[in-house]
């Protein structure tokens, strides 16, 4: 998605405002179904430029240090060593950094703040025996998953199978979430809406249940936490 390019412009964050005007028109031109989710999915980052999480300001350069070390973002270095521990969500866990602390549907950082006000874990009976039993990953109905706010009708923008040393099928998906009550006044004339959330799912079946892990972010929180976020929500295991 990052490197699809139209008229030879780059549809990610190095060219936004003209990829993404472009790309609004195209939509309201295309007819076939495929083209109008490909041409979402360009959009998406055009209009957001949030795909790509961007490096995390460490902890290190907000407690001390010069204003420019505050205000510039770095890649994590060796010596900024992370230690993780496993957290109880519902029937399964996920590793968290240390420092993140769950506080009922949030998880915050003592100096880095909220890293995303909406995280959830949820079960139901269900006959399958695995999560395969749904169909393929990208056939799979997101309405059957009991996903929370308006995630059931997100794009899907990535999709990944995994299965842990058990052998229980996990599906992953990351989606575009358009806002629940439609376009703001002021982008209606984008034609379709820029996601308001970017949100992180996994589901797997076991013991007679199918359970679900979900996480959502703003734009803000995706560019500074995507990266662990997306490796928090893929160590989830039941």
């Amino acid at each position: 998605v990052n490197t699809l390019e139209l008229d030879g412009r780059s549809a990610g964050p190095e060219s936004p405002k003209p990829v993404c005007a472009l790309t609004a028109t195209r939509f309201a031109l295309a007819r076939h179904a495929a083209m109008r989710r490909q041409l979402y999915r360009v959009l998406f980052v055009a209009c957001t430029s949030a795909l790509t999480p961007q490096p995390a300001i460490s902890r290190r350069a907000l407690v001390g240090g010069t204003g420019a070390a505050i205000l510039l973002p770095r890649v994590a270095r060796a010596e900024d060593e992370v230690t993780f521990a496993r957290q109880k969500y519902g029937r399964g866990t996920v590793e968290l950094p240390k420092t993140w602390q769950v506080d009922g549907s949030s998880i915050r950082e003592p100096v880095l703040g909220v890293i995303s006000s909406s995280v959830r874990s949820t079960s139901a009976k269900t006959d399958r025996r695995s999560i395969e039993d749904l169909g393929p990953i990208d056939k799979v109905a997101l309405s059957a998953l009991n996903l929370g706010g308006n995630r059931a009708k997100g794009d899907v923008v990535a999709a990944k199978r995994r299965a842990d040393a058990s052998g229980t099928v996990f599906y992953e998906w990351d989606l575009a979430v358009p806002p629940e009550g439609g376009c703001p006044r002021s982008e209606q004339d984008l034609i379709v809406c820029p996601p308001v959330e970017v949100a992180l799912i996994a589901a797997a079946v076991a013991d007679g249940e199918l359970v679900v892990w979900e996480c959502g972010v703003d734009q803000r929180q995706w560019k500074s936490f995507g990266r662990q976020l997306r490796a928090t929500r893929s160590s989830f295991q039941l």
